[in-house]
């Protein structure tokens, strides 16, 4: 398939996504975010459509296995929640934007194209914050309080389970300590791999404003603009 009619495809998949998602949502600050998301996906597949027409290419259906791939984000949504859902959306859309620079950086992408990738990756990068910045900032509390209630019920739990085995105070307290120091362990390691996590997000963040300071920085800054005086 010609990389123009892939790229239409791609577009009207997310349009596809964003809106079943927007109808699902009852929050209507993140609702209205989402119908926004929808519409810049829904114009950025019109634009490649005016290409696909333009070069007298078949336009592609939305097939099964698509269909399938809509659906799979909605059950995301479902079980998940909007927050891990939108991040699995951006990791789609930072291939996209790597995938649209490279385009725009090709010596024989010229004219009207070149401009059209110019605002198709102005807007991808701009806009895919609006849903991360409805997301509430409560990941260190939870962690907090889930790692002083997991660590007292699994102490506990070890602690009234081996008082009924041994007789001896000093063996029940032994293997509490035992317990208690590999439960430290496993939430060390699960906090650095969180914590490695975000650090992976945020260097994508950058990289992605990177690109997108290398085509237009002006273009960048008014949209960021726009964004903060809309909120």
């Amino acid at each position: 398939m010609d990389i123009i009619q892939r790229n239409y495809k791609d577009e009207l998949i997310a349009y596809n996504v964003y809106y079943r998602l927007s109808k699902m949502e009852e929050d209507e600050k993140k609702k209205e975010v989402l119908e926004t998301l929808s519409l810049f996906e829904k114009k950025h597949s019109e634009i490649w459509r005016k290409f696909i027409e333009v070069n007298r290419l078949n336009l592609p259906k939305i097939t099964f296995l698509d269909k399938l791939k809509i659906g799979s984000f909605v059950l995301a949504r479902k079980i998940l929640g909007l927050g891990i859902t939108t991040k699995l959306l951006e990791l789609g859309e930072e291939g996209d934007i790597e995938k649209y620079l490279k385009l725009y950086n090709n010596p024989s992408i010229n004219g009207e194209m070149k401009e059209a990738l110019k605002e198709i990756i102005t807007d991808e990068i701009a806009h895919e914050q609006m849903l991360t910045a409805e997301e509430p900032n409560v990941e260190d509390l939870r962690d907090r309080i889930y790692g002083i209630s997991d660590g007292l019920i699994e102490v506990l739990a070890a602690v009234s389970g081996l008082a009924s085995i041994f007789v001896s105070p000093l063996l029940v307290a032994i293997g509490g300590l035992i317990v208690g120091i590999s439960g430290m362990i496993s939430m060390s390691v699960g906090a650095y791999l969180s914590s490695k996590s975000e650090e992976d997000v945020s260097q994508a963040k950058r990289r992605k404003i990177e690109m997108q300071r290398k085509i237009d920085g002006e273009a960048l800054k008014g949209r960021l603009e726009e964004f903060l005086e809309n909120k």
